[in-house]
């Protein structure tokens, strides 16, 4: 990563740290509100469990304060980068959501700061513009890989097999059905499913960026077969509730509940920066794992 950054805006950046800081949490949490409420079609890109938690407002402000915070080393950021590009491109996100975040997030902070700064708001638009730039770029590499493959977006697979591993892991053995033969993935990466939500979730309108007549909810769910099958299997793990401020996970009880052999989910192509790549098969590999983080690893086992 290289950049042409102002000097200018590289200092307000900077400057900005402590109250990223302090008020990090508050800004993303006024963000996520704003924007939703502005642009409800986007809400189908983020796990709702996730937003009641909390856990995606902390993530994402803890993005903020280390971007700004390397903003004169943002190659400290390539690993970030690839992370956040395979999650973006597995859920289909397309550089004409940029600007819907973009505003949304200098909008947040004027509001937090009421009001901000120009400079503030110049540097920060400058900022954003900057990132946004390097991320649309690596989902475009993504995106044209996918192309090469013979598949970009979501596709409908069919259950050609249903196994019940435990009380509450469930695998999903996935053939596309149109016929049509599944690329290669690298062992450790992951799918996308995307269920519709029931009338009683679906309190938006549809996205006009998917086109979908039914308002969806996307989830990654990492592949637990061997990247050598001709077919793809994803093992599930039934997500109850784990208190008043936890929900049910929606899209796992869907699966659980819904989609039986012969059933037919929609799917993106694998996707993800964690995979096993190419080594000599003597060479020895240490795998730790809990619960079910468990299903990488079993893409990578031998077989």
């Amino acid at each position: 990563m290289s950049t042409t950054l102002s000097t200018t805006m590289i200092e307000t950046v900077k400057a900005t740290i402590p109250f990223l800081q302090q008020n990090g949490q508050a800004l993303t949490e006024h963000f996520y509100k704003r924007m939703f409420a502005g642009n409800p079609e986007v809400k189908e890109f983020f796990n709702q469990a996730n937003q009641k938690t909390g856990n995606q407002q902390q993530a994402l402000g803890a993005a903020i304060c280390a971007f700004a915070q390397n903003i004169e080393t943002p190659e400290n950021l390539a690993e970030a980068v690839s992370r956040i590009s395979n999650k973006h491109a597995s859920l289909g996100i397309k550089p004409e959501h940029y600007p819907i975040v973009g505003e949304h997030q200098l909008d947040s902070i004027d509001d937090l700061l009421n009001p901000a700064p120009k400079e503030i708001l110049d540097a920060w638009a400058e900022a954003y513009g900057f990132l946004a730039g390097v991320l649309t770029g690596a989902e475009k590499s993504i995106y044209d890989n996918q192309q090469d493959a013979g598949w970009e977006g979501f596709t409908d697979m069919t259950v050609f097999k249903r196994v019940k591993e435990s009380d509450t892991i469930t695998s999903f053995y996935l053939k596309r059905a149109d016929g049509k033969p599944l690329p290669k993935f690298k062992p450790g990466q992951y799918l996308t499913v995307r269920v519709p939500l029931l009338k009683e979730n679906a309190k938006a309108s549809a996205c006009p960026f998917t086109g979908n007549s039914q308002m969806t909810t996307m989830r990654n769910y990492s592949l637990s077969g061997s990247s050598d099958w001709n077919h793809y299997c994803i093992s599930v793990k039934r997500e109850t509730a784990g208190g008043d401020d936890t929900p049910n996970g929606y899209a796992s009880t869907f699966l659980h509940e819904q989609i039986q052999q012969g059933g037919t989910i929609e799917v993106a192509p694998a996707c993800g920066e964690f995979f096993l790549g190419e080594h000599p098969a003597e060479t020895p590999v240490l795998f730790l794992s809990g619960g079910v983080g468990l299903t990488p690893v079993l893409s990578m086992l031998p077989r």
